[in-house]
């Protein structure tokens, strides 16, 4: 089901612009966009909750620990090939 959002004129001269350069609807380039900033978003906020991980010392130890018990687990008793 499609929904409309307002945007304003220069937004829409800016859409008409690549649509005609791309090729591509209006529709969607927006749903492009749309994508990449929440894709951008979750990777800032990634970034954000790293560096405060890497900050925090005893929860750095805790992530450690956890991905030595994995690490543990990769060959599954298996000799190296």
């Amino acid at each position: 089901m499609s929904k409309m959002v307002r945007i304003s004129d220069n937004i829409n001269d800016l859409l008409n612009k690549l649509s005609n350069e791309t090729g591509k609807s209006k529709q969607s380039l927006v749903e492009k966009a749309v994508k990449i900033l929440t894709r951008k978003s979750f990777l800032e906020k990634t970034n954000k909750e790293f560096k405060a991980l890497q900050k925090d010392t005893k929860a750095r130890e805790e992530e450690q620990k956890e991905i030595d018990l994995w690490d543990s687990t990769l060959l599954d008793g298996l000799e190296n090939e």
